[in-house]
């Protein structure tokens, strides 16, 4: 059943690192912003007022980019993981429409699949332990293969 195949994504923002960087920026000035703002503005007075707006309103413009970039970022993979289940939802998939999505450097799915353990099988009886992960165990995705292999290995 279609419903029942495994779908994962891996998602990855063109120049990452320094977007990342921009977003750790701006929480930690949001941060700032949120506890100590009352402390660095004497908002009872008028000027003090006055500075309080110029700061927000250039917090606002600094900020307003990467706000932007974050929004569209998550509207590209949600409408990415809604690909494959129209696509395969369709009688006529053959014939979908092509979707370009900018800023995106690359994009791995895995649709479907099946325990492929004949390896296993073989060694089985002539090694002392034997650790069958991942797909080979059972399909699963992308993340549970990881997750257990990962777990697997701090054990040995």
């Amino acid at each position: 059943r279609l419903e029942d195949l495994p779908v994962s994504f891996y998602f990855h923002i063109q120049d990452g690192a320094s977007f990342a960087q921009e977003i750790e920026a701006s929480v930690k000035e949001r941060n700032e912003l949120a506890h100590h703002f009352l402390d660095r503005f004497d908002i009872r007075s008028t000027e003090g007022g006055r500075e309080a707006i110029l700061y927000l309103d250039e917090q606002y413009k600094r900020h307003l980019p990467t706000a932007e970039q974050i929004e569209l970022s998550v509207a590209q993979f949600d409408m990415m993981c809604q690909i494959p289940t129209a696509l395969f939802a369709s009688p006529n998939y053959e014939e979908a429409e092509e979707r370009i999505f900018e800023g995106i450097e690359g994009v791995v799915a895995t649709v479907g699949s099946s325990s492929v353990n004949d390896i296993a099988r073989q060694l089985r009886d002539s090694v002392a332990e034997l650790y069958v992960i991942g797909d080979a165990n059972t399909p699963q995705t992308v993340e549970q293969a990881t997750y257990q292999g990962g777990r697997i290995g701090r054990e040995i």
